[in-house]
């Protein structure tokens, strides 16, 4: 799909991919405090995303989902 995105779930950050063919640039680390969620919801809207899928062994990946649910974003666990 090419509007979606994995993210890897980190208790201190998440790593985000947008493009597995789009080198260094297509991937970002994020905080994972409230700014920082904030600056991945924004990149990933900026760069078109609709899907986003959660790669997430603990329950660090909690807040992270709701916020994405609640920016409308179709999300995958």
């Amino acid at each position: 799909q090419p509007q979606a995105a994995g993210i890897d779930v980190g208790d201190a950050s998440h790593w985000v991919c947008i493009d597995a063919d789009g080198g260094d640039a297509a991937v970002r680390e994020f905080p994972a405090h409230t700014p920082g969620l904030q600056e991945l919801l924004t990149w990933l809207c900026q760069s078109g995303i609709t899907t986003v899928a959660l790669e997430a062994t603990g329950t660090y990946g909690h807040v992270l989902f709701l916020t994405l649910l609640e920016a409308g974003f179709h999300v995958v666990t």
